[in-house]
């Protein structure tokens, strides 16, 4: 099985003080008499282990010409991947050092949280798409696309934690508390659709189809889980009639959860689908009945954010 390596490099250049700097984070840095940095140290350590050209490197924008001057025979693809392209990173003290200037902060982080939902929805798209073509094929797609909201809500949460920590408004403090609510629901929203994805290769390893009825109900879950959350990135999202509406379409989610089970039952019961393919589905209507909950949940913060 062919090997690879993410290695972090974010940071913001605090630790290691008044050594590193915020354009300056300790990765970056030579700690050793050899004079090379810690992410070169870093990259010969395991270069026995995994070839170059299957290394990578997760860090923020502001740090991509530092690890190619750092790491010239890195494939450039290689550190273009995974990054903040909103959030700036955080000093530890100074005018920017806190949420003074909230409508900043404010405005980063909506737009991180926008652009890492929009992650999530499209992996909810070729999730379901591709249970609908059973194609196992999206499946390394859709990973990737998991990994990087993953990576976001890590980072997005460490962001939240500095800039909350040293804030004293009030009204602050409980929008940003709500951001951090949202990234954990999209994280989630992400989990469940590589969970779809996923049951292609149980698909296609065992022969395993579903009857015209399910799919017709699969092609019918895709469709309101992808209205669901396009409703979370309409711009101004957040007032009370906005919010009814998306509890709406919550309801009819739980609503089809449930008239959905009980037509595989009715499925069931008439040999119209194997029992291989009943666990399945019924796997796949859990994960569509959470997708929901969690449109709710980042929906209800928004709607409090705006309060």
């Amino acid at each position: 099985m062919q090997k690879a390596a993410l290695i972090m490099a974010g940071g913001r250049g605090e630790r290691f003080w008044p050594r590193s700097r915020q354009n300056m984070p300790k990765q970056f840095l030579s700690l050793t008499d050899d004079g090379k940095t810690m992410i070169q140290l870093t990259v010969e350590r395991i270069l026995p282990l995994v070839a170059m050209e299957d290394i990578f490197i997760a860090t923020n924008r502001s740090y991509k010409d530092l690890v190619r001057s750092q790491l010239p025979d890195l494939p450039e693809e290689r550190t273009g991947g995974m990054c903040l392209e909103f959030l700036a990173p955080v000093q530890a003290s100074g005018k920017d050092g806190g949420l003074g200037v909230s409508a900043i902060y404010v405005d980063q982080l909506r737009k991180e949280l926008d652009r890492m939902l929009r992650m999530a929805q499209e992996n909810v798209a070729v999730s379901f798409q591709a249970v609908l073509t059973q194609d196992a094929g999206k499946l390394e797609q859709v990973e990737k696309t998991e990994e990087y909201i993953d990576f976001l809500n890590k980072e997005i949460s460490l962001y939240i934690s500095k800039i909350i920590s040293s804030e004293t408004n009030q009204q602050a403090s409980r929008i940003v508390s709500s951001c951090f609510a949202i990234s954990g629901n999209i994280e989630r929203i992400g989990d469940h659709a590589d969970n779809i994805c996923g049951y292609t290769k149980l698909l296609r390893d065992k022969h395993i189809s579903f009857s015209p009825a399910a799919i017709k109900e699969i092609g019918q879950m895709q469709d309101i889980s992808l209205k669901a959350i396009a409703a979370l990135l309409i711009p101004g999202a957040g007032d009370l009639v906005w919010l009814a509406d998306v509890g709406e379409m919550e309801q009819r989610i739980d609503d089809m959860t449930m008239e959905f089970r009980h037509n595989q039952l009715e499925r069931m019961r008439a040999g119209a689908c194997s029992e291989e393919a009943c666990i399945i589905y019924a796997e796949l209507l859990t994960d569509f009945e959470r997708i929901g909950d969690h449109v709710l949940n980042i929906a209800q913060e928004l709607a409090l954010a705006k309060s």
